[in-house]
């Protein structure tokens, strides 16, 4: 993955996920009929393969990175989120039963 570091430096298998709000849709992008539903993995799997994935939505949240990690990849990520600042308790790693449980935390 040239231009991202962080991949490079722990490995990545997939390329990470950036998520962030938009009024603008470019075209050819993956994402859910209109009226439907379903799972917010499948649009990051398809986002980690390099293609545009989009979910409609009004909300407006942080812009988020995900990264599709191992145990030690994981590790690595922690220790690299706490290297320079003061104290240990800079990055969260929650346990959820989904990926969506992760977006509602990111919406507020």
């Amino acid at each position: 993955m040239p231009g991202c570091r962080i991949a490079e430096a722990i490995r990545l298998k997939h390329k990470p996920v950036a998520l962030h709000w938009s009024d603008d849709k470019p075209g050819n992008v993956v994402q859910f009929e209109k009226g439907s539903w379903g799972c917010v993995l499948f649009l990051v799997v398809a986002a980690a393969k390099g293609k545009i994935a989009v979910l409609d939505t009004d909300a407006e949240a942080p812009v988020t990175v995900t990264f599709l990690v191992n145990a030690d990849q994981l590790a690595g990520l922690v220790v690299l989120a706490n290297y320079g600042r003061t104290g240990f308790k800079n990055v969260s790693i929650p346990f959820l039963r989904c990926l969506t449980d992760l977006f509602r935390g990111a919406e507020g």
